[in-house]
């Protein structure tokens, strides 16, 4: 039998305390391991839009730290952060790191023989557009709505359950905040259509269980089969320690959220990433020549079809209480199909 991940491998389901989870994309293992590193006197990195750049940043307090919540789907700069961590290295700082595994990957070759000084998580990541195209559906919105976009969330859980928590939230400088779910929205739908990935991300070389960091981060797909006395409705992380440090910050959360002790394949079933890369859909090429054709806001009218405005629509007018119920008669269809493609 191959083995698809180091035996030694540990899994967690988490989800912080309070209404943590609720701010953060999942269970807010991330906020809490960054809780955990400031009250140790250390510092936290990880990413934060600037206007519509994503960029890594340095928290040291927890107000700072609140800014990294949240899923960002667009590629990051790491900028003078190399620095920065290898400063902090070297003045002995408790340091928690997060970032892509490919970021994580650059990070650990920089730190060399500082290695051992820094607590290094990488997330489980799709793949990521360029900025220039986030760049260019911030204006678009911008003109659209009239007004200077201040926030923009993916993941946005004040008014749905995580279940369904692919929902954007646009912050304006004046007006009020628009919401809705992805497919209302031409950068979020085609995303996670898979059509506007950079190229070397649908032949990632780390999407495997097999990592470079102290532990994985990811959403927790599938928390039903693995645990059923978790807030669903909150959102729940998942995390896999690959390495003795990982372990030791992964047990020092159980005084920040509930934590369960899960098996590794708990997390792959739902996570197709921790095994490989992102399919190249064959309309890939298509939007990319239809952008440079007719321009970004002609595309973006198009890529959100009648059908998926119906979808977001009736999507939007489940109510919380139902998300569940239909979650679970989703995935017993969809283990009968799988039943039935075995044979």
């Amino acid at each position: 039998m191959d083995v698809r991940y180091e035996d030694s491998a540990c899994a967690w389901a988490f989800q912080e305390q309070g209404d943590f989870a609720l701010r953060s994309s999942s269970g807010g293992a991330f906020h809490a391991l960054g809780l955990d590193v400031l009250a140790r006197g250390g510092v936290a990195y990880g990413f934060a839009f600037n206007g519509c750049d994503l960029v890594m940043r340095r928290a040291d307090k927890a107000a700072d730290l609140d800014k990294l919540r949240g899923s960002k789907y667009v590629q990051g700069s790491i900028g003078d952060s190399f620095d920065q961590i290898e400063r902090d290295a070297v003045l002995g700082l408790p340091i928690v790191v997060c970032g892509t595994a490919c970021q994580i990957a650059g990070i650990r070759s920089s730190l060399s023989a500082l290695r051992d000084k820094v607590l290094l998580i990488d997330l489980v990541c799709h793949g990521v557009p360029s900025p220039a195209m986030f760049e260019r559906h911030v204006r678009y919105l911008e003109k659209r709505f009239e007004d200077d976009l201040i926030e923009y969330s993916f993941r946005d859980k004040k008014t749905t359950h995580w279940l369904m928590s692919k929902h954007f939230r646009y912050r304006f400088a004046r007006r009020d905040d628009v919401e809705g779910n992805w497919k209302a929205d031409a950068y979020y739908n085609a995303y996670l259509k898979a059509l506007t990935m950079r190229e070397c991300c649908y032949r990632c070389p780390y999407s495997t269980v097999a990592r470079c960091s102290d532990l994985t981060l990811c959403d927790f797909w599938g928390v039903d089969r693995a645990s059923r006395s978790i807030d669903q409705r909150l959102g729940v992380s998942a995390f896999i320690a690959h390495t003795d440090r990982g372990r030791a910050a992964a047990e020092r959360l159980e005084a920040y959220g509930v934590m369960h002790k899960i098996e590794v394949d708990d997390i792959l079933k739902g996570n197709p990433n921790l095994e490989r890369p992102t399919n190249r859909p064959a309309a890939r090429d298509e939007v990319y020549a239809d952008i440079s054709r007719t321009g970004y806001e002609a595309w973006a009218v198009r890529q959100v079809t009648l059908k998926d405005r119906i979808f977001a629509f009736v999507v939007d007018s489940v109510p919380l209480c139902a998300v569940e119920s239909l979650q679970k008669l989703r995935d017993r269809k969809r283990a009968r199909s799988e039943r039935v493609e075995r044979r």
